[in-house]
């Protein structure tokens, strides 16, 4: 493979093209196993991201290039500026678009950056947190619940509460 401080380009599904240290981009899964399997190449598609998500991700990539992302505080206090390290808050702290919250999260699942999608939850458990179900589902466009689909969202979301707070 070639030198780490060489440039890759990653190109978006609209067709954006970022650029990122290849070091940075071993912080990526994906990204990993693509430049093994492909030690040629010096762009790859990352077909089932934008490029606004793309862009953001490679700001989180070259920060934590060389360092270890620091541990979330759990549980998750009521300011989640308590619960995260000052770049991390400036990164996606103040972020309150669910949309865009949802967009990078399902982007790092995709790319498979562990680090960054326990911070997006953690971001998207506070942003829910103590929030009413009815609000929930007009958030994130659920439908009505019949009665019964209610009590077991209600369930669901206490367990839910209950593990994130034991993490």
């Amino acid at each position: 493979m070639e030198g780490l401080n060489e440039l890759v380009k990653l190109k978006s599904s609209d067709g954006k093209t970022v650029e990122l240290s290849r070091k940075a981009a071993m912080r990526s899964e994906l990204l990993k196993t693509t430049m093994e399997n492909f030690q040629d190449s010096t762009e790859l598609p990352i077909e089932q991201v934008s490029g606004d998500s793309l862009s953001k991700i490679r700001d989180y990539l070259e920060h934590y290039e060389s360092i270890e992302p620091k541990e979330i505080k759990k549980p998750l206090s009521e300011n989640f500026k308590d619960c995260v390290d000052e770049w991390d808050y400036e990164y996606i702290g103040k972020e309150e678009n669910i949309e865009t919250l949802m967009n990078l999260i399902n982007a790092a699942s995709y790319m498979n950056i562990a680090p960054l999608i326990n911070l997006l939850s953690a971001k998207i458990a506070h942003k829910i947190k103590n929030i009413s179900t009815a609000t929930i589902r007009n958030v994130f466009g659920i439908e009505e619940l019949s009665p019964e689909e209610d009590k077991r969202f209600k369930e669901d979301t206490d367990i839910l509460e209950e593990n994130i707070n034991k993490i």
